[in-house]
């Protein structure tokens, strides 16, 4: 028996009233010792720029006599330089504590005039990285978006995949992320959070009860976006009529960001008709959402193996990324994903501008097939322009983008620490109404 949307409601209730996700929301789920490495994983992350910062990067960095660094306490912790890590080190589980202590200690002996030596560091830096995986928590040095849960180790385009679960408080959304490292290696990151918290973004448009219209980030929106397609195309020449909108006036992004939301929760339709159970439909969705957001990460690794050593601008290959996806993976993700980052993905090409007024009221409906014809003009347009450089002499391969999803990334043994993440990043906006003037929506 299929979900209903009764159920569905319920289920997400609390979620989409979530405006954030701190991992304290972990308690009762996950082990002290757990909580505890992600404590240190966080600060490991975020160093805020301060003394420790400057320590563990710069000069003169000094720790704790190796007597005092592998006991529980130390007197001296607190005047350390990088106190507030070493401080939760000391309270970590001692797989995590002896190793990252050993290997601060030695990174402060290798200590010169001129402080510590980049090549040294960076490598203290990976070691740390790789304990803190092996411990069940994930962090990066200095980037803030990495610290997380642990969930599951895979393998995509060759290079290894760390899925996590991150915190969730900011405007941005960061789903995925290509580490390239010197030599060519390097891994794929997955924050679970931020594929979530997009996911229910668009949940909220489709959830939402027509009786609560009024309250919800973006009404208008939602009306055109849950308007059946035949009454839609039916009242808006009225509209553009009423607002004295010309062709060439019509808000092509805004109608393409309804289009791609249209497509988005005909799919959530088509999930629900075949899942017996709300959380049943949300493994299937996020699955869904995460299958995109690999493609994504690994049409990045694609397009880096296609262009070598050419120096492209990092929004051409965010572009080419984009297009990738579309062709793929998913056509209205890429898009929609595009826009909310701030491209203007008319200016990428003209016509495209000019093809989508053309439609008129159908601007606000395009299908699929449509984007994704498009998006390969898009892309053939930058991957000519790029070979006329004479820095890519081939094309992004498209099997490991393809082979890359799998659409089995979250099982059920997730779902317990997933449910306790999800929030919804439109809690976090002020109200984005847009009116064409006088004109309604039915």
């Amino acid at each position: 028996m299929a979900v209903g949307r009764k159920e569905l409601r319920e289920y997400f209730e609390p979620a989409l009233g979530r405006k954030a996700f701190r991992f304290h929301q972990l308690r009762g789920l996950v082990h002290e010792g757990t909580m505890q490495s992600l404590r240190v994983a966080k600060i490991f992350s975020r160093p805020d720029n301060t003394r420790l910062a400057r320590e563990l990067t710069g000069h003169g960095l000094r720790l704790v006599g190796s007597s005092d660094a592998y006991g529980a306490k130390s007197s001296n912790a607190k005047r350390n330089d990088g106190h507030v890590l070493i401080r939760e080190l000391l309270k970590a589980d001692p797989p995590l504590k002896a190793p990252v202590l050993r290997i601060l200690k030695d990174m402060a002996e290798s200590a010169g005039p001129c402080g510590v030596p980049p090549a040294i560091r960076s490598e203290a830096m990976a070691r740390i990285h790789d304990i803190l995986l092996e411990c069940g928590v994930h962090a990066f040095f200095q980037k803030p978006s990495s610290a997380g849960l642990m969930l599951h180790w895979r393998e995509a385009g060759g290079f290894p995949m760390h899925m996590f679960l991150g915190e969730s408080d900011g405007g941005i959304i960061g789903q995925g992320r290509l580490n390239l490292a010197f030599g060519g290696g390097g891994s794929i990151e997955i924050d679970i959070t931020q594929n979530a918290a997009r996911l229910i973004q668009a949940l909220d448009y489709w959830l939402s009860d027509a009786d609560g219209l009024g309250r919800h980030i973006d009404p208008f929106k939602l009306k055109l976006s849950r308007i059946p397609k035949k009454k839609l195309l039916e009242s808006l020449p009225r509209m553009f009529e009423k607002a004295s909108l010309s062709e060439n006036e019509i808000p092509v992004l805004y109608a393409l960001d309804i289009s791609c939301l249209r497509l988005i929760m005909a799919r959530f339709d088509s999930i629900a008709s075949e899942s017996p159970s709300a959380r049943s439909f949300l493994m299937r969705a996020l699955n869904m959402q995460v299958d995109w957001t690999v493609a994504h990460e690994v049409a990045h690794l694609e397009e880096h193996r296609a262009s070598g050593s050419l120096p492209l601008h990092p929004m051409v290959k965010e572009a080419i990324a984009y297009f990738l996806q579309a062709i793929h993976a998913d056509p209205a993700d890429a898009f929609r994903t595009m826009m909310l980052r701030g491209f203007d993905i008319t200016r990428v090409m003209p016509s495209f501008d000019s093809a989508l007024r053309a439609l008129g009221p159908h601007v606000f409906c395009v299908e699929g097939d449509y984007l994704r014809g498009w998006a390969r003009k898009m892309l053939d347009a930058i991957l000519d322009r790029c070979a006329e450089a004479g820095g890519m002499a081939e094309r992004p391969n498209p099997a490991p983008i393809r082979l890359a999803q799998t659409s089995d990334f979250i099982t059920e043994s997730d779902m317990p620490y997933i449910e306790r993440a999800l929030c919804n990043p439109n809690r976090r906006i002020g109200r984005a109404d847009i009116k064409l003037d006088n004109a309604q929506p039915p």
